[in-house]
């Protein structure tokens, strides 16, 4: 049985229903999205080796993923050297690290992240150059650009693959009427009482706990 080790973003909308699909055999932690993402999964993986994968569900844009409170991109890489080399011994030798975000892997920045990324960690990595999430909202769970050999399959059964309705985007948005730009991943997605869908929100609620195991 394959063994997963799957970290979820807290902002990641309706993250419950993925959490209670998790296929058999896989490990799960949502992180704190006001700490540090690459710090907690160190943490949550010291000690720890033999994962057939490591997972981050999370949001993205090429080149670039959240984890928690940082983005992650080539110009933070030399950075999280040591940690990321961690995160890589985490991993048995065939082991792959799968990173669901929208267009992660997508154009040249996204290659590049990916095929650098791989180095630091000495880890087949595989990531998506278009929209990942909910089918009924247009993405997938396909990871398109990949290093190496990929063996892992996405740690969500077919329920939750084609039943999810959030898709997995960091997006900027205008603010006026000073031009700012604010990261909407910083901000929870939250259900408009008034039955319009859902709105961004800055209350960031309870975190749930640190570790379970479906």
């Amino acid at each position: 049985m394959a063994i997963n080790r799957v970290f979820i973003d807290s902002r990641v909308n309706d993250k419950e229903l993925l959490i209670s699909q998790f296929t058999s055999g896989t490990e799960y932690q949502v992180l704190d999205a006001n700490r540090d993402g690459i710090e907690q999964i160190v943490t949550a993986l010291s000690g720890q080796s033999g994962y057939d994968s490591i997972q981050i569900i999370s949001h993205g844009a090429p080149g670039s993923i959240t984890i928690g409170s940082i983005e992650l991109n080539i110009s933070k890489l030399d950075f999280y050297a040591a940690q990321l080399s961690l995160i890589g011994n985490a991993l048995h030798e065939n082991g792959d690290l799968l990173l669901y975000g929208c267009s992660v892997g997508a154009g040249d920045q996204g290659q590049h992240f990916i095929e650098a990324l791989s180095q630091m960690t000495g880890a087949d990595i595989a990531a998506s150059d278009d929209m990942t999430g909910g089918v009924p909202a247009g993405g997938d769970w396909e990871l398109e650009s990949f290093i190496g050999s990929i063996e892992a399959a996405v740690a969500l059964d077919l329920f939750a693959q084609t039943s999810y309705s959030g898709i997995l985007s960091s997006f900027t948005f205008e603010v006026e009427p000073n031009d700012r730009r604010i990261d909407a991943t910083a901000l929870p997605l939250l259900e408009d009482p008034a039955g319009g869908g859902l709105l961004l929100g800055r209350g960031m609620g309870n975190q749930d706990p640190a570790l379970n195991q479906n």
